[in-house]
């Protein structure tokens, strides 16, 4: 069933910050792309969460671990 923008919102807020990974600022738009491959309301990303750094939130940590994967030496 797909969810309403107000659903995927309240979905997200139950799980936040979830399990989240940090990653280099130069792989945004790499990153970005990968994540829309999923659901809508299994990510968040938090821009400039420090210098340099973005930090992707997963509400599963099988996606993160998928996700660190990707872009290994990007993430801290």
């Amino acid at each position: 069933m797909k969810m309403s923008p107000l659903e995927i919102v309240d979905h997200k807020n139950k799980w936040m910050p979830g399990n989240s990974v940090a990653v280099h600022s130069d792989m945004f738009g790499a990153c970005k792309i990968w994540c829309k491959t999923l659901a809508k309301e299994e990510w968040n990303v938090t821009v400039w969460s420090d210098v340099y750094e973005h930090t992707f939130h997963f509400e599963r940590p099988e996606i993160a671990e998928d996700f660190k994967k990707a872009f290994g030496k990007w993430t801290s």
